[in-house]
C-alpha cells in the first residue's frame, strides 16, 4: 500500500481531501488507483491507496528499457480510465480529472497504468452529451487546455487536451516543460509548431 498525507503548505486542504475521498469510493476501474482507507483525526489526514509499485509515469519518461508495445499500453491504459470517469454509457456522473498528467499517471508492476490525485476533479451532470462547467483556473501549466485557460469553461475535452499532452511526452521521450533558473520553460506550443509544418 501507499500513503498520501494531506500537506498544506502546497495549498491543500479538507475539500481535496473528502473529494479524493467520495471519488474513489465511488468510482472503480483497474485504471484508477484503488483508495485502501484514510485517517481523518485532528489535523492528520491520510489517504491510504493500493501500491503502483513503479511509481509514476514522469519517472519512466526516458526509460530506454520502456518498449514501444510498453508505452502503448500505458497510453491506453489511461484512455480507458479517462473513458469511465467521463462516462460515455450515462451511468453515473461524469467527472472531470482536472489535473491529467503523467506525475499523476502510476504504474503497478504490470505496467497497468492507474489515474491519481482527484483533489482537483470537478463532477457534471449524468445522462448529457456535454458537460460544461465553469470554474477558477485547475491543472498544471503545460497540461493545461487553452481554451479552459481563456474562457474557465470545464470540458471533457480540457481532459482530453491534457492526454494529449501526455501523449506528446510518451512519444518525445520527456516531460513537456523543464526548470531552468528558476523559470518553467514549456515544450507544448513549440511540439504543436513542429507537428502544423509537417
Amino acid at each position: 500500500m501507499a500513503i498520501k498525507r494531506l500537506n498544506r503548505q502546497f495549498g491543500q486542504g479538507d475539500p481535496e481531501f473528502l473529494k479524493g475521498i467520495m471519488l474513489l469510493s465511488r468510482y472503480t476501474h483497474q485504471n484508477l488507483i484503488s483508495l485502501l482507507g484514510y485517517c481523518d483525526e485532528e489535523d492528520e489526514k491520510v489517504l491510504i491507496y493500493e501500491l503502483a509499485s513503479k511509481g509514476s509515469l514522469d519517472k519512466h519518461l526516458s526509460d530506454p528499457g520502456l518498449t514501444s508495445a510498453q508505452r502503448i499500453k500505458i497510453c491506453l491504459g489511461v484512455a480507458k480510465g479517462l473513458s469511465y470517469l467521463h462516462d460515455p454509457q450515462g451511468t453515473h456522473q461524469r467527472v472531470l480529472h482536472c489535473d491529467i498528467k503523467s506525475a499523476n499517471i502510476l504504474l503497478d508492476d504490470s505496467l497497468t497504468a492507474k489515474l491519481a490525485d482527484f483533489g482537483l476533479s470537478k463532477i457534471g451532470p449524468a445522462n448529457q452529451q456535454n458537460s460544461v462547467l465553469l470554474t477558477n483556473a485547475l491543472g498544471t501549466a503545460g497540461y493545461c487546455d487553452p481554451l479552459f485557460m481563456t474562457t474557465y469553461t470545464l470540458t471533457k475535452e480540457s481532459d482530453v487536451y491534457s492526454f494529449g499532452v501526455v501523449l506528446f511526452e510518451v512519444l518525445c521521450r520527456r516531460l513537456c516543460y523543464e526548470y531552468s533558473n528558476g523559470l518553467v520553460k514549456v515544450f507544448v506550443n513549440k511540439w504543436k509548431n513542429m507537428c502544423a509544418e509537417n
